[in-house]
This record gives structure tokens, sequence and C-alpha cells, in this order.
């Protein structure tokens, strides 16, 4: 059960920095 939880964090926080990425990108150009 540990596994998935730190499996969903990780999954949060990728979501949450290609998010972040795509926003820099679009203002960027």
């Amino acid at each position: 059960m540990k596994v998935f939880f730190l499996f969903a964090v990780l999954f949060c926080l990728v979501r949450r920095n290609s998010v972040h990425i795509s926003h820099q990108e679009a203002r960027g150009p």
C-alpha cells in the first residue's frame, strides 16, 4: 500500500511539473 501511495504522489508531482512547463513554453514565444 505504501508503494501505491508513493506512486500516486509522484504522479501528481509529474502532472504539476508538466503543466508548469507547458505554461512556461506558452509564455516564452
